[in-house]
Parts: C-alpha cells; sequence; structure tokens
C-alpha cells in the first residue's frame, strides 16, 4: 500500500508541476523581466516591456529622458516601425515613460 502512496505523491506533485508552469501567467514573467531590465515598478511597465523591449535594450530608454510630448513622438515612430500597442495602451506607455524617464534638466557650471 505504501508504494501506492508514494507513486500517488509522485504523481500528484509533477501534475502540480505541469499546471503551474501551464497556468500561470505571463505576467509574473514579464514582473521578473521588467526588474531586471532595470525599469522601476509603476503602471505601464509590462507595456514597456512588451512593446519596447522586444526590439531594443532597456537601456535605450532608461539612459535617456524626454519631455511627454517627446515620448509620445517616439512611441508614435516605433508604433510605424511596427511596434504592437493599443490607443489605450499607448497613453499608458507615454505616461510611464514621462514619469519615470523626464526630460533631463541641463545645469551649468559659473
Amino acid at each position: 500500500m505504501k508504494g501506492h502512496q508514494i507513486k500517488g505523491f509522485a504523481l500528484a506533485a509533477a501534475i502540480a508541476a505541469v499546471a503551474l508552469t501551464t497556468l500561470a501567467p505571463s505576467a509574473l514573467a514579464q514582473s521578473a523581466s521588467a526588474a531586471s531590465l532595470g525599469l522601476p515598478s509603476g503602471n505601464g511597465r509590462e507595456l514597456v516591456v512588451r512593446a519596447c523591449t522586444s526590439c531594443h535594450q532597456a537601456d535605450k530608454i532608461t539612459a535617456v529622458g524626454h519631455t511627454p510630448d517627446q515620448w509620445d513622438q517616439i512611441i508614435g515612430k516605433m508604433i510605424d516601425k511596427g511596434a504592437k500597442a493599443t490607443d489605450s495602451e499607448q497613453d499608458q506607455i507615454l505616461n510611464y515613460l514621462a514619469s519615470h524617464f523626464p526630460a533631463k534638466i541641463a545645469t551649468t557650471n559659473h
């Protein structure tokens, strides 16, 4: 009887493992991916990962800040080049980028 219990437990564990890997939402993978890319958390981050980093590295985004109008123009160019995002998603991406990567204020040394 004990052998059947062990086989039953192994089968249950295998089924659970398959269920977790099959049914786990891709958002978990994207969150881990976004964190590893150095993108700060916030509404729109996962969209940036999906729409932007499929073509280029995140440091291209994080290295330079832009005004909201500049980000809007950049997003439009990327959509024209094939980035996939609905109008609503584009708005979320714009808000995320504008709030986390604003234009850098130039400083002068006198």
